[in-house]
């Protein structure tokens, strides 16, 4: 494929999707052909020549769906498709990983993972696409070479019969020999030939060297079927070595069997490659088997490419499974909460809620959605009854300043109980890419309508408490100056000096248990109480009263 601008065929029911897709497939630099079905996919995808890849729906409405449309397009066509649909179930993965496997994205995984995925999907193709077609050279050098060595062999048996035609046909021999081995030695693929029934190996071109990296004298000479794992250091994919009939060109001695595999060859202090290896017998004209050969092939990028695909795809489903279930606790939290959570949109517009809320509220999350705090619905006011304007609440707050709010308490009439609530309210800002104005506002609040209610109890009974005790330091004022005034009406109307004398002593004494008691009870704040002023007139008060009784 040249590196012209790809085009890719969107096969997808959901107009809404099926634009939004073409748009971002757009702006990941790629022609964009859109279809909605099946029928019209197939017939796409096998008439237009310039649709490089194939991003298919699998539910498709009516008619045939994605799957069936796939097989139908890969039995007449080869071409990369990748399905993108909702589905995580099972039984899907299997369906499609039957018909190809060049990828399978979950809606919704975002941009980066559908553009990785058709980037890797690319690779993947060319990559095939490349194996293919070595494996096609690599089966016709093989046959040409399985032929040429019978033409070879043939010639050798027949010269050893014939010296005379040997002499005669000797450089035409050498000459096809010269070629052989050109062609051998040139060849981009490992070639081997070994001796049956000894296995031992004759002959190994440099490609076949190269890929173990080892010298003629250590991997070739002297080397049979017995010795083939431990000095080509076979490995199987988990690193263990392979047994000696599993190896390619061990079947081919053998059993005479033609076989491809791969495999690991090890190095000792490089990488290791992997290998696709093909075995074949090779017979002379009466059938008989006279060596066996083996063409392979270093497919280490190929086999990386697909080991980091795999990885990649293991871990975007282990991504998918986590967000699956930090999503389902968070949920599971903001469902079953206590306290009230709303999320407000940058506009100040309710776009989510928890059944809280709404229980608090007194509405439903349908009736929510949507509403701001300038609704009159919410008929707000503050503790002290007065209105609470929309544009003072926190929400509206925290959007234009980008700052929390912290403990605002607000009266929110409820019309289920036709009464209203006290909640203790906090506004939270979220921002994303770093922007100065919030994206959201989270909102939690908790119902605090007992707390108030008791606190309006406890200041009803504080206030109740102070009008009693007016009231007894207002008769106990009264009833010390009723002595009082009995006490002078006494004095005046006593002719005795001593009984005047008498009363007037027991006058003062009540004139200073008055002026203590005023002291002491009467003073309503702490603030206008002098204690060295009182403590002196207590000493004053105290002595005169001692002196009065002595």
């Amino acid at each position: 494929m040249n590196e012209k601008q790809k085009t890719i065929l969107l096969v997808e029911d959901d107009r809404v999707i099926s634009l939004f897709k073409s748009k971002e497939l757009s702006d990941f630099g790629y022609n964009v052909i859109t279809v909605d079905n099946g029928d019209d996919a197939i017939k796409q995808a096998i008439e237009n020549k310039n649709i490089n890849l194939i991003l298919m729906d699998i539910d498709l409405g009516d008619g045939i769906d994605g799957t069936e449309a796939a097989k139908k397009i890969l039995s007449v066509k080869d071409i990369p498709i990748i399905f993108h649909t909702s589905h995580i179930e099972e039984e899907f993965v299997y369906r499609v990983r039957k018909i190809t496997r060049y990828g399978y994205v979950i809606k919704n995984s975002g941009g980066f993972v559908l553009k990785s995925s058709i980037e890797m999907a690319f690779e993947l193709y060319e990559a095939n696409k490349t194996i293919q077609n070595q494996k096609e050279d690599l089966l016709r050098t093989n046959e040409e070479l399985q032929q040429t060595i019978e033409e070879l062999i043939s010639s050798n048996e027949e010269l050893i019969t014939a010296h005379n035609e040997l002499n005669q046909s000797k450089e035409k021999a050498e000459e096809n020999e010269s070629l052989l081995i050109a062609a051998l030695e040139n060849s981009q693929a490992g070639i081997a030939i070994a001796d049956v029934p000894s296995g031992k190996l004759r002959y190994v071109n440099k490609s076949g060297l190269l890929i173990r990296n080892k010298e003629y004298n250590e991997i070739v000479k002297d080397i049979d079927v017995d010795k083939y794992v431990e000095s080509w250091k076979i490995l199987n994919f988990d690193k263990t070595p392979l047994n000696k009939d599993e190896v390619p060109l061990a079947r081919a001695v053998l059993y005479g069997e033609t076989n491809t595999k791969e495999f690991i060859v090890g190095r000792d202090n490089e990488e290791d490659r992997y290998v696709l290896a093909n075995a074949a017998p090779v017979v002379n004209k009466q059938g008989k088997q006279i060596a066996a050969i083996v063409v392979f092939l270093d497919i280490t990028e190929k086999k990386q490419a697909e080991f980091e695909l795999q990885r990649t795809n293991e871990n975007l489903q282990k991504e998918k499974e986590t967000s699956v279930a930090n999503e389902e606790k968070f949920r599971f939290l903001f469902e079953n909460m206590t306290q009230g959570v709303i999320f407000h949109s940058s506009e100040g517009k309710i776009i989510d809620a928890n059944n809280s809320s709404a229980k608090i509220l007194g509405l439903s999350l349908d009736q929510l959605f949507g509403l701001t705090s300038f609704d009159p619905r919410w008929r707000s006011i503050h503790e002290d009854g007065t209105d609470y304007p929309g544009d003072t609440h926190p929400v509206m707050i925290t959007l234009k300043t980008g700052k929390p709010v912290l403990n605002s308490k607000m009266g929110v009439f409820n019309p289920q109980i036709n009464n209203y609530n006290w909640i203790n309210i906090n506004s939270i800002p979220k921002f994303k890419n770093n922007e100065d104005k919030p994206s959201e506002v989270i909102v939690t609040f908790e119902d605090i309508t007992e707390i108030i209610e008791r606190e309006n109890i406890i200041k009803k009974l504080l206030k109740e408490k102070e009008m009693f005790l007016k009231e007894v330091h207002h008769r106990i004022k009264n009833n010390l100056n009723l002595i009082i005034n009995i006490l002078n009406l006494q004095i005046s109307e006593s002719n005795s000096i001593d009984t005047q004398n008498s009363l007037i002593e027991a006058k003062n004494r009540v004139l200073i248990m008055s002026e203590i008691y005023e002291k002491l009870y009467v003073n309503k704040k702490t603030s206008d109480f002098n204690l060295f002023d009182f403590r002196c007139f207590l000493k004053s008060d105290v002595f005169l009263l001692t002196y009065s009784f002595s």
